[in-house]
C-alpha cells in the first residue's frame, strides 16, 4: 500500500512538473518577443547615435540663436515665408532676399526680420546686401541654399570661424525625375549633388568640422509649383501644407545638428535607396498631369500607391529567387 502510494505520488509529481516545464517553456516564447522588441530598439538608439556623431563629424558646436544671423533667399512668400515667421517668433534675426517683396504687409513680419530686395542671380547685388546685412544685423551664420552665389559670399566667414550652417532645400523629385517638371528635378538634383560634395569638402579641403549642413528633401507640398501642376487635394490624398515641412526643417536646424529632413521619410527612403520602376514613373505622370480627369490621386493615397508599386517591384526582382530557395 505504501509502495502503491508512493508511485502515485511520483507519478503526480513528474505530471506537474512536466506541466510547469511546458509552463515555462511557453512563458519564455512570450517574453522572447518584448526581448527581441527592446534590442531592436536599443540597436535603433544606437544607430541613429552613430549617424548623428558621423555627419557631425565627431565634434560638438554650441548654436546661440540669440546671437545667430538667418538668411532665407526666395522666402517672401511660401515655405520660406513661414519658415521667417517661426524662426522670428523666437527672437531669431532673419534676412529675407528676394526680387518680389511679400505679397502681405512685411510689418507683420516679427521685428527681428528684415527684407531686403535682392537679385540672387546677381553676385554684385548680393554682395552690397551682405555687406547691409553685416551693418544691421551682424555676420550671418546660417544661409538656406538655392543658389551659389550666396555660398560664395556667406561661406567663407563661416569656414573661417568653423561655425555655421548651410541649408540645402532641394525635393523628392531630385531623386526621382518627375515627368512634366523635368527641369525643376533637374535643379533640385543638382542641389542634392551640391549637399554631399560641400559635407565633404568642408571636411576634406577647408578642416571646418563644425560648419553644420542640413539637407531638405520633401514631397507634394502646397505651394504655388504645386498648385499650378497638380491641383488634386482631396481627402483621399491631401497635399502637405508647408507648416508641417517648416516644423520639421526648424526642429533639425534648432538642434544646431546636421541631418537629412524627409517629408514624408518613408517615399524619401524609397527613392534613395532604389531607382523607381517603369509603373512608379507612369503613375508620377499620371499624378502630375494638371485637370486629368482620371487621375490616380483623386482616388487612391499616393503614398500608399508608391509604396505598393515599390512592393511589386521588389518582388518582380527578388521573387524568383525567394521560390528557388523555398523549393530547394
Amino acid at each position: 500500500m505504501v509502495t502503491q502510494r508512493r508511485c502515485s505520488l511520483f507519478l503526480l509529481l513528474a505530471q506537474y512538473t512536466v506541466k510547469v516545464t511546458k509552463s515555462a517553456l511557453s512563458t519564455r516564447e512570450i517574453f522572447q518577443g518584448p526581448r527581441s522588441l527592446t534590442f531592436l530598439a536599443v540597436l535603433l538608439c544606437v544607430n541613429a547615435w552613430l549617424n548623428t556623431q558621423t555627419l557631425n563629424n565627431g565634434v560638438s558646436d554650441w548654436f546661440d540663436w540669440n546671437r545667430q544671423v538667418v538668411v532665407l533667399p526666395g522666402s517672401s512668400n511660401g515655405i520660406g515665408r513661414q519658415m521667417a515667421h517661426l524662426l522670428g517668433d523666437r527672437g531669431i534675426k532673419v534676412a529675407i532676399l528676394d526680387i518680389h517683396p511679400p505679397q502681405k504687409d512685411p510689418s507683420r513680419f516679427p521685428p527681428t526680420v528684415r527684407f531686403h530686395k535682392c537679385d540672387v542671380t546677381s553676385p554684385s547685388a548680393i554682395a552690397a546686401i551682405a555687406a547691409d546685412i553685416n551693418g544691421t544685423l551682424g555676420q550671418p551664420t546660417v544661409f538656406t541654399y538655392n543658389a551659389g552665389r550666396l555660398a560664395r559670399e556667406f561661406l567663407p566667414h563661416m569656414v573661417a570661424r568653423d561655425h555655421g550652417m548651410v541649408v540645402t532645400v532641394a525635393s523628392l523629385a531630385g531623386y526621382t525625375t518627375t515627368p512634366n517638371i523635368v527641369d525643376y528635378s533637374a535643379t533640385k538634383a543638382a542641389a542634392i549633388s551640391f549637399h554631399e560634395g560641400l559635407a565633404v569638402e568642408l571636411v576634406t579641403r577647408y578642416h571646418a568640422l563644425r560648419v553644420r549642413i542640413v539637407l531638405l528633401t520633401q514631397g507634394y507640398t502646397q505651394t504655388a509649383l504645386i498648385g499650378r501642376s497638380t491641383p488634386e487635394d482631396t481627402r483621399f490624398n491631401p497635399l502637405r501644407g508647408p507648416a508641417t515641412v517648416v516644423e520639421e526643417l526648424a526642429r533639425q536646424m534648432l538642434a544646431g545638428n546636421s541631418g537629412h529632413v524627409g517629408v514624408p521619410g518613408s517615399l524619401v527612403w524609397i527613392a534613395r535607396n532604389e531607382e523607381p520602376s517603369a509603373l512608379v514613373s507612369a503613375f508620377a505622370e499620371i499624378a502630375v498631369r494638371e485637370n486629368d480627369a482620371y487621375s490616380l490621386g483623386a482616388w487612391l493615397p499616393f503614398d500608399l500607391v508608391v509604396l505598393a508599386l515599390f512592393g511589386l517591384q521588389l518582388l518582380a526582382r527578388y521573387g524568383v529567387r525567394l521560390t528557388s530557395c523555398f523549393s530547394e
